[in-house]
Parts: structure tokens; C-alpha cells; sequence
């Protein structure tokens, strides 16, 4: 329920915000829910609709999805990290 209340969210966040603020939503599921997968096709979907390519990174267009996706794995990697910490 939690996951379906975050994507709904974060859907009305891509219409009616700018880009920004989507990412910030994004960024905010990302850390209330285990694993959001969903967040770097959302960010797909900011990146079509706003994106353009910046000159400073390489003129790459999607720009939000390759940070969304670091963004899910090195999130992922932080919580496993934070679990074997406190086993002991």
C-alpha cells in the first residue's frame, strides 16, 4: 500500500512540479521504502519529458536516470552495509 501511495505521489509530482521537485519526491520514496525500483523509470520519464543534454557531463540526456540509478543501487548497498553493522 505504502508503494502504491508513493508512485501515485510521485506521478502527480512529475505533471504538476518541475523537475526538481519530482527528483526530490523521488529521493524521499527512495528512503521510505525498502527498495524503489520504480524511481529510475520515473526519472526516464522526467528525462523525456524535461531533459536535454548537459554540456558539463559529457552532453549525456539522461542525466536523472543514470543518477536515479546510482542513486537505488548505492542505497541498496548503504542498508546492507548498515545491517551487517548491527549484528554485532
Amino acid at each position: 500500500m505504502r508503494r502504491l501511495f508513493a508512485n501515485a505521489i510521485l506521478a502527480a509530482a512529475v505533471v504538476f512540479l518541475p523537475w526538481w521537485a519530482a527528483a526530490i519526491v523521488g529521493i524521499l520514496a527512495l528512503a521510505a521504502l525498502k527498495t524503489f525500483y520504480e524511481l529510475i523509470g520515473w526519472a526516464f520519464l522526467i528525462d523525456l519529458l524535461y531533459g536535454q543534454p548537459v554540456p558539463a557531463y559529457f552532453s549525456m540526456p539522461f542525466l536523472l536516470t543514470v543518477s536515479s540509478g546510482i542513486a537505488v543501487v548505492g542505497t541498496a548497498y548503504a542498508r546492507s552495509q548498515l545491517r551487517l553493522a548491527f549484528r554485532f
